[in-house]
């Protein structure tokens, strides 16, 4: 039997070619990062839509201009251009830069071109990498508060058993050195216990095992820690004896209470009463602490359960810290399934509230 083989149709050469300039033609101007391909002379030979687009020029406004006079405003391109050094050497080149005239920090490498092994020109990439610096600042600006916080309390503590341990002091003065070490100790444990509630959460590690919940004796021992923290505010209890258990983590409810009594005590640096209140609302036990501190303007209310944010420059007098209290306040609120928010007004102290499921049976 004879088979028949039917012949594949053949594009014409041109026709293949028109095609594959179409497909790059729209690959190239989809490219969210910015690109610019160049000649040996800095001389602009294509851009894609979002570099015009960054520029505020249309994509032929930019051809044969020199790349540093358009993106950069220069006469002349940077010594650590990275298109200059890959036309030097033939091989790829990165570089970060801060470039004001695009709007914020680029990561920008330039890839060379070849010809027939001649070098004639590279493809231009500026990657926009604005919000990771400022995520990388952050990080830089955190590690250093956190150093600062971890070694004010441990040189508290090494002083003071120094001291206490020396023969010549007398008793009762070592008993208060001892005392002040103790408090420290608890400072510096709460802010490596906010650490690795913040780590457990990044990393989805965070698991909430509830049970019944006694909300007024956790109160009380929060109370109990932080009663030497201040000799100018007066801690209050006022939750009251019929209050009904939360379904909650007991450690974590107590981690809640003790970071914002802590905070209040930081924020409220004239003194007065610190007060730890609660009611049933429904299905929910709402839970207060309150302060007669100068109060939080709309503004920094807006920004206080946010990474990191501290207010303590605004508030004159206040204890500094790393802003991290209010941030693990707010996860463990919530993997509770519950809300945190705070009532304040300027001149009339503030009230931070949550709420927690009340258990039931």
């Amino acid at each position: 039997m004879i088979m028949k083989v039917r012949k594949a149709k053949v594009k014409p050469t041109e026709k293949i070619k028109s095609d594959l300039r179409d497909e790059w033609e729209l690959t190239f101007n989809t490219v969210p990062d910015l690109m610019m391909i160049l000649d040996t002379e800095h001389r602009i030979l294509r851009v894609n839509k979002a570099m015009a687009d960054r520029l505020e020029l249309k994509p032929e406004q930019c051809i044969g201009v020199h790349c540093y006079e358009v993106a950069h405003g220069l006469l002349h391109h940077h010594g650590f251009c990275p298109h200059a050094l890959t036309c030097q050497d033939n091989r790829e080149h990165s570089v970060e830069v801060h470039e004001p005239r695009l709007g914020g920090d680029f990561l920008i490498s330039a890839t060379p071109i070849f010809d027939g092994g001649k070098l004639i020109g590279s493809i231009h990439i500026a990657r926009d990498i604005t919000e990771r610096k400022k995520m990388e600042q952050v990080k830089d600006e955190f590690i250093s508060m956190v150093s600062h916080e971890l070694k004010t309390p441990l040189t508290v503590i090494i002083g003071a058993l120094s001291t206490a341990m020396d023969e010549r002091v007398p008793a009762e003065e070592a008993r208060e050195l001892l005392n002040d070490a103790v408090t420290h100790a608890g400072i510096l444990a709460n802010l490596v216990d906010n650490l690795l509630e913040l780590s457990r959460q990044q990393s989805g590690r965070l698991i909430i095992q509830t049970q019944p919940t006694d909300v007024r004796e956790l109160t009380k021992n929060v109370l109990q820690k932080l009663k030497n923290k201040s000799y100018v505010h007066q801690l209050v209890d006022n939750i009251p004896r019929t209050l009904p258990p939360a379904s909650a983590e007991s450690i974590r409810v107590e981690r809640i209470i003790y970071n914002l009594v802590d905070n209040a005590i930081k924020y409220s640096p004239n003194g007065g009463k610190v007060k730890v209140s609660a009611r049933q609302d429904g299905d929910y036990l709402v839970v207060g602490v309150s302060d007669q501190g100068p109060g939080i303007s709309p503004d920094d209310q807006a920004k206080l359960f946010q990474s990191f944010e501290r207010l303590g420059a605004a508030v004159k007098g206040s204890i500094q810290g790393t802003g991290l209290g209010l941030r693990v306040c707010l996860i463990l609120v919530e993997a509770h399934g519950g809300k945190i928010w705070v009532e304040s007004e300027k001149g009339k102290g503030s009230t931070f509230l949550f709420t927690l499921p009340v258990a039931k049976g």
